[in-house]
């Protein structure tokens, strides 16, 4: 990507984070870059453009945490804890989305139509990875079918929802972010855990 359209997509970022997607124009950014609309516009001639540029740029971000952690056959508890951390840094880098979460679903198909396609691969991928970790000893064997994709399903509102509700709250901070998000999923999967691992992690949960 030319140098320009980077720095653009990256200023856009930190306005539409600070601001919210209302609040920015294309005007604005060039403004807050010190180049002309015009020169904006050469780059992304309409701000849907950009919008669209910066949620793929989040997805591939989100895409390469996700196949790190399906591409391991070494899993435990300690990486597990170090990659949510680093999936809701991803999340807090790219806030926007998820503060403005049903204007994107309502006014971008693009991003609506991709969405919906990510939520049908995470529904095979994650069930997929869990039952994994009950063949390796981490996780209990499902109770009924299906129990696995319950899970998944819940974690998902979760990681639409957090940062919205963060806000509301007054506790959109980095560090509060992530200890929350670590702390509530870690909650969420303890039930599914082998007993000698719920030992080891009963201390790593604090009360709600």
């Amino acid at each position: 990507m030319p140098k320009t359209k980077e720095k653009i997509l990256d200023v856009a970022l930190v306005l539409f984070n600070q601001d919210g997607l209302a609040n920015v124009t294309l005007r604005k950014i060039a403004g807050f870059m010190g180049i002309s609309q015009g020169n904006l516009n050469y780059h992304y001639k309409k701000r849907a453009d950009i919008i669209e540029a910066l949620y793929f740029r989040f997805a591939a971000a989100v895409d390469s945490k996700i196949a790190e952690i399906i591409q391991r056959d070494d899993l435990n508890w300690g990486y597990l804890k170090v990659y949510m951390a680093e999936m809701i840094g991803v999340f807090f880098d790219y806030r926007f989305i998820f503060l403005d979460f049903s204007h994107l679903m309502r006014d971008y198909p693009r991003i609506r139509e991709h969405y919906i396609e990510v939520l049908v691969k995470r529904d095979r991928e994650f069930p997929g990875m869990f039952k994994i970790l009950a063949g390796m000893g981490v996780f209990r064997k499902e109770a009924f079918p299906g129990q696995f994709r319950r899970l998944y399903q819940r974690i998902q509102l979760l990681n639409d929802f957090l940062l919205s509700h963060s806000e509301i709250k007054g506790q959109l901070e980095r560090k509060m972010v992530a200890e929350k998000y670590v702390n509530m999923i870690s909650s969420e999967i303890y039930p599914y855990l082998v007993e000698g691992i719920q030992e080891d992690i009963r201390k790593d949960l604090s009360p709600a």
